[in-house]
């Protein structure tokens, strides 16, 4: 009696392992460790492990083209192509094409093709191809392309297309296209399209396009606009517009345009027009409009001003005081009966 009973038992416990292991598991070439409690309907004869329907609560299969659903996680090995839907995570070991919702998080180890949307990070470690939406974050270890939307922050390396974070979007090389920040835009060497956030903007290179910002926009070779309430800064070189309500500040201009609320400068030679209170540039190929405009080289163009200084003689300047190297100054003293002192300068 006890025999039988210990050979039922053996039965019972045979039964259970086949419900609770794929097929496909039980072969000689089994799969890589993990928690695997669920359906799965695969292809027998299939030498690389296709699973077609997975349901349960936590998987851990070879390759999924199909459907696969499961309550906790859902682990792919290998690529995952349909639709893989988990309350915590969904992880594809290389490319993943189509759509990924994980709780948590989602997960492709190469490629993400198509949409990941989860509750706090989507992580593609290669390219993300289509569209990214998660409640903390997105990260693409090589170029995202499409569109990427994190309540917090994006990384990429490369970003292309749309790009909208609540706090930040970061590319460690480009962007190219929409970046939208709650708080900056970053981009580590060059910046083509528009980069718009309430604090700051910068490109480590070259920033063709626009920068709009709610405190300042700092670029290296600018080919755009810089628009910002603060300040605007050219690195390097601007050709457009630097427009703001405090300080604009370039080493060089090429047919800029530089308005601000105080002042403007341009440490060598400026290209362009400057309309500000107050103005200042190494050498002028243009025209300097304000109240006080300062030249320290030679002015090719004019000066319209309260106060026109420059170091070139022959410089055009329409002003109240006008001075150039020739210029004397005299500070005159005097008094009499209706004033007891009184100076002057001319």
């Amino acid at each position: 009696m006890k025999i039988k009973k210990r050979i039922a038992a053996i039965i019972l416990l045979g039964c259970c392992a086949g419900l609770t292991t794929p097929a496909i598991a039980q072969k000689k070439n089994k799969l890589k460790k993990g928690p695997n409690i669920s359906l799965n309907i695969s292809a027998k004869k299939d030498s690389i492990k296709t699973t077609y329907l997975n349901l349960g609560l936590l998987t851990n299969i070879y390759r999924l083209q199909g459907v696969g659903i499961n309550a906790i996680s859902s682990v792919v090995q290998s690529d995952m192509t349909g639709f893989q839907v988990s309350g915590l995570a969904s992880i594809t070991g290389r490319h993943a094409s189509g759509i990924q919702l994980g709780g948590i998080a989602n997960v492709a180890g190469a490629n993400a093709n198509g949409v990941m949307l989860s509750g706090l990070m989507n992580v593609a470690g290669n390219r993300a191809n289509g569209i990214q939406i998660s409640g903390l974050g997105n990260i693409a270890g090589n170029t995202s392309r499409g569109v990427t939307i994190g309540g917090l922050m994006n990384l990429a390396d490369e970003a292309q297309g749309l790009q909208i974070a609540g706090l930040a979007n970061i590319a460690g090389k480009s962007q190219s296209g929409i970046a939208i920040g709650g708080l900056m835009n970053v981009s580590a060497e060059k910046t083509d399209g528009a980069q718009i956030s309430s604090i700051l903007n910068i490109s480590g290179g070259t920033a063709r396009g626009a920068q709009i910002a709610a405190i300042g926009n700092v670029g290296i070779n600018v080919n755009g606009m810089q628009l910002s309430a603060i300040s605007n800064i050219a690195a390097a070189k601007i050709k457009g517009l630097q427009l703001c309500g405090a300080v604009n500040i370039a080493v060089e201009t090429k047919n800029a345009l530089q308005v601000s609320g105080i002042t403007n400068v341009c440490q060598g030679k400026l290209s362009g027009i400057q309309f500000a209170p107050g103005n200042y540039a190494g050498e002028v190929s243009g025209a300097q409009i304000g109240l006080l405009n300062l030249c320290g080289g030679h002015v090719k163009g004019v000066q319209i001003g309260i106060i026109n200084h420059s170091k070139d003689t022959t410089a055009h300047k329409i002003g109240l005081v006008n001075i150039n190297p020739k210029t004397r100054i005299q500070l005159m003293l005097f008094g009499g009966n209706t004033s007891k002192m009184n100076a002057a300068v001319r």
